[in-house]
C-alpha cells in the first residue's frame, strides 16, 4: 500500500473513532437513572427518597451524596427496581446499617457527617468495574415549604451543581399530603439541560434526559396555600411577583433556545464545510508538493557506491536513530579510520586508525566513543559503562552526533520542502478552523463541531511537515532499495562492505550470520576479521558487539536519566457543589 493511502487512512481512523466516541461517555462513572420522589406535607416539611442506579467505569468502593441541608435522620437502602419510588414505599426494602466510621472494602454501611448547612452521606458498597450500584436515600427537609399570603411555594434545587457524574433519565415526582385535586397549581423546572413539566391532579412529574456534570436542576411549584396549613406563614403577597418573575425567564430562555438551535446549524455546516476543505486542501498539498517522483528507469540492484553509512540508514528512513549510530561506526572501521584488535576476554578492542577526510559526523563520532576508552582504544563494555554512569554526558554528545547528521544528510538535498506560503497557509488555516470549531461548540452546545479540532490539526501538522524527496533523493533511495533486495535474495555474496551497509539497511540477522562466515572464511585480513572472531567465540551475531552494544549503551543512558529524574504518581478526589441538592459521586 502506498505511503498516501496509508496515511489517508489512518487519519481517517482517528476521525471515525473520534467522532463516533464523542456521544458516548468513556472510563467514567455514570448515573444511568435518577429518580426522585417527593411529598410535601402539611407542615411545610417535604419527605423525599432519591432512587440512583450508578455504572462504575471502573473499580468502585461506593457512593457518596452531600445535600445542602441540614438533615435529622437519611436512611439508606438496597434498591435494584425500576419502578419510581415515593416516600414511604422504601420500608420493605433491605437497608444499610448506619455506622460512626467505614474503611474501604466495608459493605452494606454508611456514615453520615453534618456540615453547617449541610449533609454528607457516605455509603459503602464496592462495585466491580462495568456493574451497576442501585440505591434509595430517604431524607425530609425541615420547612421546604413556605406559605405566604396568596400562595404557598416549594423553591428547591433537587440536582445540585456539584456533582462529579453525568446524570440521565432525571425524573422529579412532586405530591402533596393528602387526596384531591390540587386548583392554581404552577410548576416550572430550572436548569441547564431541556426538560418538561406534566401538571397532574393530584402530583407534577418533571423530566429531563440527560445532565452533564457540574450541571443542576431545581423545581418551583406554586400552589394555595390552604394545603400547607401548619407551614412557616409569611403575610406577604408573593403569587404575582413569583409568575413575572417565571414569565421573564422563560421567554430569555426561549430566545436562547432558539439563538443555540441557529447555532448549532451553523455549527454544524462549518463543520461539513472545514473538514473537506482540510481534506481536499490536504490532498492539494500531497499531489502538488509530497507526492513521490516516479522514475524512469528502476535500478538493477548493483552496489550503489561509497556513502557514509549513518547517511543511508537516514535516506532510508527520514530521521536519525540508533541504527545510524551503529552504521556510522561501522563505516569508520571499514575506512580504516577505527581499527578493531584482538583484546583478553574474548572483546575486541577498538583504536583510532588511519587519518583521512571525514566529514562532520564521522570525526565527531570517532573522536567521541574513542574517547571513551584509555590510550589502548575501547572495549563496548567500557562504553556501556560510561554510558550508565556519565549517562548526561553520553547523551548530550549523542544528541550532537544525530544534529551532526541530520546537517550531513540535509546537504546531499534528498529532500524538499513545501513552498514556505504554502506550509504557513496550511499550519494557519487549520488552527483557526480547529479554534473555530472549539469555540462553535461551546457557544452553541453543538459537540459535533469538536470534529474540526483533530481536522484542524492534522492540516496544520501535514502543512508544517509538507516535503518529499527530491529527484535525486529518490534514484538513491530506489537504488539502496533495489541492492538490499537483492542482498536478501543471494546472502552468500556478501562480504565487509555489504555487512557495513546491511545494519544501516536493517537486512535480517540471518542474512548476517551468512556474510559473517564468508568474511571470517574468505576475508583473514579485513579490517573486521577480529571484531567478527571474537563475536565467533562468543557464538553472537555478526553485529552483536557494535550494533546491540553501541544501541544498548544509548538505552542504558536513558534509563538512567529517567531513574534520576522519575517522579512519583498521584491521586484523585471528588467534592460537591452549590444549591439545595449539593452534589454526589463515587469514591
Amino acid at each position: 500500500m502506498r505511503s498516501w493511502i496509508r496515511g489517508l487512512a489512518v487519519w481517517a481512523a482517528l476521525m471515525g473513532a473520534f467522532l463516533f466516541g464523542m456521544p458516548g461517555v468513556q472510563a467514567q462513572d455514570i448515573g444511568e437513572e435518577l429518580s426522585i420522589g417527593a411529598c410535601i406535607l402539611q407542615n411545610g416539611d417535604v419527605a423525599v427518597v432519591e432512587c440512583i442506579r450508578v455504572r462504575a467505569g471502573e473499580d468502585i468502593n461506593g457512593f457518596y451524596r452531600t445535600i445542602d441541608a441540614p438533615l435529622d435522620s437519611v436512611s439508606v437502602f438496597s434498591y435494584t427496581g425500576n419502578d419510581d419510588l415515593m416516600p414511604g414505599d422504601e420500608a420493605g426494602l433491605e437497608p444499610y446499617r448506619l455506622v460512626e466510621g467505614a474503611e474501604k472494602g466495608d459493605k452494606k454501611v454508611y456514615t453520615l457527617e453534618r456540615q453547617e448547612g449541610a449533609t454528607t452521606l457516605m455509603v459503602y458498597a464496592p462495585t466491580k468495574k462495568g456493574q451497576s450500584l442501585g440505591l434509595a436515600i430517604a431524607y425530609t427537609l425541615k420547612g421546604a415549604a413556605t406559605a405566604y399570603a396568596d400562595c404557598g411555594e416549594l423553591y428547591w434545587d433537587f440536582v445540585g451543581s456539584r456533582w462529579e457524574i453525568p446524570l440521565q433519565h432525571i425524573g422529579v415526582r412532586i405530591a402533596f399530603e393528602g387526596d384531591g385535586a390540587q386548583n392554581g397549581l404552577h410548576a416550572f423546572g430550572h436548569g441547564q439541560g431541556l426538560g418538561l413539566v406534566d401538571i397532574q391532579a393530584d402530583e407534577v412529574l418533571f423530566t429531563v434526559p440527560r445532565l452533564e456534570a457540574g450541571q443542576g436542576f431545581e423545581v418551583r411549584l406554586l400552589f394555595d396555600r390552604s394545603l400547607v396549613p401548619g407551614a412557616e406563614a409569611l403575610n406577604q403577597a408573593h403569587l404575582q411577583q413569583a409568575l413575572e418573575q417565571e414569565a421573564s425567564w422563560a421567554e430569555q430562555a426561549n430566545a436562547r433556545l432558539e439563538r443555540l438551535q441557529k447555532g448549532n446549524l451553523a455549527a454544524r455546516i462549518y463543520t461539513a464545510a472545514g473538514v473537506l476543505t482540510a481534506l481536499l486542501t490536504g490532498l492539494l498539498i500531497y499531489a502538488f508538493y509530497t507526492r513521490p517522483y516516479r522514475l524512469q528507469e528502476q535500478p538493477g540492484g548493483d552496489f550503489p557506491g561509497d556513502m557514509p553509512p549513518a547517511l543511508v540508514a537516514y535516506l532510508m528512513r527520514g530521521t536519525v536513530g540508533e541504527q545510524a549510530l551503529s552504521a556510522g561506526w561501522m563505516g569508520l572501521i571499514d575506512k580504516g579510520a577505527v581499527v578493531a584488535q584482538l583484546g583478553d576476554g574474548q572483546q575486541a578492542r577498538f583504536a583510532a586508525g588511519r587519518q583521512m577526510p571525514l566529514m562532520a559526523h564521522e570525526s565527531f563520532l570517532r573522536s567521541w566513543l574513542l574517547g571513551l576508552g584509555g590510550a589502548e582504544g575501547v572495549t563496548m563494555q567500557e562504553i556501556a559503562r560510561t554510558a550508565a554512569q556519565e549517562h548526561e554526558a553520553f547523551l548530550k554528545d549523542y544528541t550532537q552526533y544525530v544534529k551532526l547528521v541530520d546537517r550531513d544528510a540535509q546537504a546531499q538535498g534528498w529532500y524538499e520542502k513545501a513552498p514556505r506560503g504554502v506550509r504557513a497557509g496550511a499550519a494557519l488555516g487549520g488552527i483557526l478552523f480547529a479554534v473555530g470549531g472549539c469555540v462553535l461548540a461551546g457557544v452553541f452546545d453543538c459537540p459535533w463541531a469538536l470534529a474540526c479540532l483533530p481536522a484542524g490539526l492534522a492540516l496544520a501538522i501535514y502543512g508544517v511537515l509538507a516535503k518529499r524527496k527530491s529527484l535525486k533523493g529518490q534514484a538513491e533511495h530506489a537504488a539502496w532499495h533495489a541492492w538490499r533486495k537483492k542482498s536478501e535474495m543471494c546472502p552468500d555474496k556478501g562480504g565487509e562492505k555489504e555487512l557495513v551497509y546491511a545494519k544501516a539497511l536493517g537486512i535480517p540477522d540471518k542474512t548476517l550470520r551468512l556474510w559473517e562466515e564468508n568474511i571470517i572464511r574468505q576475508q583473514p585480513n579485513g579490517p573486521f576479521y577480529a571484531w567478527l572472531l571474537c563475536q565467533e567465540a562468543r557464538n553472537d551475531s555478526p553485529d552483536g558487539a557494535i550494533t546491540d552494544g553501541l544501541v544498548g549503551a544509548v538505552a542504558a543512558a536513558q534509563q538512567a536519566q529517567a531513574s534520576a529524574n522519575g517522579s512519583g504518581g498521584g491521586f484523585s478526589s471528588g467534592g460537591g457543589g452549590a444549591g439545595g441538592g449539593g452534589g454526589g459521586g463515587t469514591f
